[in-house]
Order: structure tokens, then sequence, then C-alpha cells
């Protein structure tokens, strides 16, 4: 028999970021998602994308016979940028700028589903409309003006920096792969094993040039080189007859997993293994001198991390999360961008920052 009181209820701590969550009608990765499309200043794009990965997918399942069309048409918007979600970018951004009689034809040629589309176009105004209500952001008149506003759009033709909502966005949906086996076995925190799904435009982009289609060959030049994939940020696990595939797939580098993947507060031993302190402070505490030099591994989650120089760790924890600790407390803080937006969209040689997925 259990004697006793019961034990007192402990109710659950939201962080910042959590309640701001919790107060929007998504589901927390594509609330987190949306979120930071306003702090990275990107909102017209990530707006967008929440709004298409909110409802069904627009692209219509094509007949077996009209499968190989289909491929190119979709292959047309992801043209060869290693992205699932900038293709539903480009796709419903070309949709939006057809007048009322041509969206029909568009989308018929497009095999796009035009009821799909016109409810991505209403959520789009729902989801600014939201926006406003946590006071994340303010717009005058019509919702749709926020999307045009500067002060929320700075970065929103930076592809790195969508990149890096995505990351946050699809967390814990992070994918690895050893470079070199054309994405046959890309490892996540459940699956060792999953592969892309049929419907990916990055499974026909990483072909050799003698398969892939003419309409992804003509973005690439003599001088292109194909990159070096280790990290992908997906939206959904789906299991098919072929297996475990990853759906909605974007291929992201390391620097963007290492900042925007994981919690946004740094682990007790994280602190402490990398002394993680105010490079201004006049703390003076023991120094290890061979330490910026030294390799050192930083795991993001238990089955997969990064390595980097110390300093190139220390200096890139601590100023990127004090960054957002300081943001989802106070939303409304004025913030310079310009130092840390410099050192992110124009990342470190990968020989100081590398991943490998951690067994």
């Amino acid at each position: 028999d259990v004697t006793g009181p019961p034990a007192p209820y402990v109710e659950p701590q939201l962080t910042d970021l959590g309640r701001l969550v919790a107060q929007l009608p998504l589901d927390p990765q594509l609330a987190r998602l949306l979120l930071f499309g306003v702090v990275l200043k990107c909102l017209n794009p990530v707006v967008t994308l929440v709004a298409a990965l909110s409802h069904r997918d627009p692209f219509i399942l094509a007949l077996s016979e009209e499968r190989e069309q289909s491929n190119r048409q979709r292959d047309s918007f992801g043209k060869r940028d290693f992205s699932d979600h900038i293709t539903l970018i480009r796709a419903f951004n070309e949709f939006n700028e057809k007048s009322a009689k041509e969206v029909t034809a568009f989308c018929r040629a497009n095999y796009l589903s035009l009821p799909a589309m016109r409810m991505i176009a209403g959520i789009r105004r729902q989801l600014i409309i939201e926006l406003r209500r946590v006071r994340m952001i303010t717009y005058d008149g019509d919702p749709l003006n926020a999307l045009r506003d500067a002060t929320y759009n700075k970065y929103s033709s930076c592809w790195p920096m969508v990149q890096a909502a995505i990351v946050a966005g699809c967390y814990p949906g992070i994918g690895f792969v050893r470079a070199g086996n054309k994405l046959k076995k890309i490892r996540t925190s459940t699956e060792a094993a999953a592969t892309l799904h049929p419907s990916s435009v990055i499974k026909r982009q990483v072909l050799t040039a003698s398969k892939r289609s003419e309409v992804i060959n003509q973005y690439v030049t003599e001088d292109s080189e194909d990159p070096v994939i280790e990290y992908l940020a997906f939206h959904e696990l789906a299991k098919i007859d072929e297996g475990l595939t990853l759906r909605t797939v974007t291929v992201v580098p390391p620097c963007a997993v290492v900042l925007f993947a994981g919690s946004m507060r740094l682990k007790k031993s994280t602190i402490q293994n990398f002394n993680i302190t105010d490079p201004d402070s006049e703390d003076e505490g023991e120094v290890d001198e061979d330490a910026p030099s030294r390799d050192v591994v930083y795991p993001i989650e238990h089955w997969i991390g990064v390595r980097a120089t110390y300093s190139v760790r220390f200096h890139v924890l601590f100023i990127f999360r004090s960054f957002f600790a300081v943001f989802f407390v106070n939303v409304e803080i004025i913030i310079c961008f310009k130092s840390w937006h410099r050192l992110y969209c124009h990342p470190l040689p990968t020989r100081f920052l590398s991943g490998y997925g951690l067994s």
C-alpha cells in the first residue's frame, strides 16, 4: 500500500519561446518557424511557407503517364537549390503574381491545385493577423502590408536567413548524411537509414548530369561544383513501400544546424565545458592557452554534433544564444542585426566548421 499524501503537482515550465508558440493556432514546429521568420526579418517567404505546410501539398499527384511532365514543372520551381521549401515559396509567388483570369491556366500547366493555392493565400493573411494578436508585429490597414514592410523583411531575399528559420522550424527534424552516398542513407533521431521521398526535388537534383533533366541542368554552369551535403532539415517522416522517407526537405549548412537546431537555452554542461562567459567580463579564471586552436565537439543532440575549433564554438555559442535569449523575453526590443548577420551569412570555411554523425 502506498501511504502518505500525494506528491504535489508541479506545473511544467514553458520557455519564453514556448509561451509564444502556445499562443499561435499552429503545431509547435510551424509556430516556431513562423516566429523565427519574424526574428530573422524574413517574414514574407516564411509566412508563405508556414501557410503551405499547414495545408495539404498544393502539387497534384499526376497520373503515371504525366508523372515525368509533372516532375519537370516542379523542378522548374526548385531550380537547383536543393530545397523543397523554396520550391513551395516560388510556386506560390508566381501564382500570386497572376491575375484572376490567369490563375486557372497557371495551376493546370504546373500541376497545382487551385483550391489549395487559394487556401494558402487565405492562411497567409490569417497568420499575419495572429502575429499582431501576440504582439510580434504591427501594421496599418491591410494585414498583407506587413509582408512589404522593411522592418520585418530586411532579409526576405537572403536565402541563408530563410534556411536558418527552416532549421529552427523543422527541429527536431534534422537529418545527417555522410558525404558521397547520394542521400541513400539519411540518419535522423529515430532512424539510421531513411531516404528522400519520391516527390522531393532534391532526389532529382543530386543525380549525375547525364541523369538529370534539362530543366535542372540549365541551372548548372561549367564552373558549378556539387555541394557537400551533410545536413538536411525536413518537415515530415513518411512511410511508403520503399521504407521511411523524408518529405519537404532542405539541404542546410552545418553553421545553420549549430545555431538554430536545439534548445535556445544552453545546457549547464555546455556552459561549463566551453567556459562560456561574457567576453567583456573582467572575471579572471584559469585560461587554457591551447584552447583557441584545439578542435572540440559540440553535441547538438545525443546522435549528432559538430566539430570546430574551440574559439569558433565559443564565439558563435555566446553571440547567437545570447541574442535569442534576449529577443524572446522582450520581442519589442531593438536589436542590431549587423554583426551577427555578417557572421552567419558569410560562414567560416568548412575546415573550421564541419559536421559529423555521433554514433
